[in-house]
């Protein structure tokens, strides 16, 4: 960590004020709720695996000031983050969507009510084998190949081959952001498309395979090629910060901590840390900051 972050952490950590014990954030199999959030100083998040990859980066820069507040990161998906959330489980949620209205609905139900904070701008990235000669979609193209309209390569340019479409689970933040910027409100998705859990297991299957297509946080392509993507008539671009923060890539999304509307005195001060100096841990990680 740089010094000037160093002493602004060391700065902004003085106006917080949490008791608790040791800090540690970690991405751990799930865990008792209750048990958790029994102990002093303990702030469980649950939810998104996308904002999960922030875990280890804020992990540093916590620790640097908050020897007094423990978090504990599990990741699941963005809907059973919201889920635990407004059960009174966890104290945030993490998610890469906004909450749903149903959601909303239930929260306030219960008598909690849900707050969303947007911490960090990611980009969902449409990848293919590095030796695929296909190098730009249209989301017209990127619709019909969902829906097995397209089914063959060679109707976009490339090889007389079958393609091979991976999904995500329904529950994770970025199926729900494709499905409401490429399909139409009723279709479905192609027969013989294949749902993948793990980003890193669709990256891999996609390098692997020079028939795939998949889509993956514009951070975790790997060894596959990033597609450019035209929406409109608006120039192909490829996901990156640049093109994410001006708005210009079609396939981009907030990524969100929700908190009940009044949050614990923990809670606030991790809120508080996220969406200040935490931004400059975002900025490391590679994810878009919120300027």
């Amino acid at each position: 960590m740089n010094p000037a972050l160093r002493r602004f952490l060391v700065s902004f950590a003085a106006t917080l004020v949490v008791g608790g014990t040791g800090l540690v954030l970690a991405d751990r199999a799930l865990s008792s709720a209750s048990a958790a959030t029994a102990e002093k100083g303990v702030v469980v998040v649950r939810g998104s695996s996308t904002v999960g990859e922030l875990a280890g980066p804020l992990t540093n820069a916590l620790q640097a000031i908050r020897p007094d507040l423990t978090i504990r990161y599990e990741t699941t998906s963005s809907s059973a983050g919201i889920g635990a959330l407004v059960r009174g489980e966890i104290e945030l949620a993490a998610s890469s969507r906004p909450a749903s209205e149903a959601e909303k609905l239930a929260a306030e139900g219960s008598g909690r009510g849900l707050v969303e904070h947007v911490v960090a701008r990611d980009g969902i990235a449409v990848v293919v084998h590095p030796d695929n000669p296909v190098t730009s979609l249209t989301l017209e193209q990127l619709r019909a190949i969902l829906t097995g309209r397209i089914a063959s390569w060679s109707e976009l340019g490339g090889r007389p081959a079958r393609i091979n479409v991976l999904l995500r689970p329904p529950e994770q933040g970025s199926h729900e952001v494709l499905k409401a910027a490429v399909l139409d409100h009723g279709e479905v998705y192609a027969t013989g498309a294949e749902v993948v859990r793990r980003t890193e297991d669709v990256a891999e299957r996609v390098r692997l395979d020079p028939n795939a297509i998949g889509y993956v946080t514009f951070l975790a392509t790997g060894a596959t090629k990033a597609l450019r993507l035209t929406a409109g008539s608006v120039n192909a671009v490829p996901p990156t910060p640049a093109t994410i923060r001006s708005g210009a890539y079609p396939l981009r999304r907030d990524l969100f901590v929700i908190s009940r509307r009044e949050p614990s005195p923990s809670a606030r001060a991790v809120l508080g840390f996220l969406l200040g100096p935490g931004q400059d841990v975002v900025r490391e990680a590679g994810f878009v900051t919120l300027e």
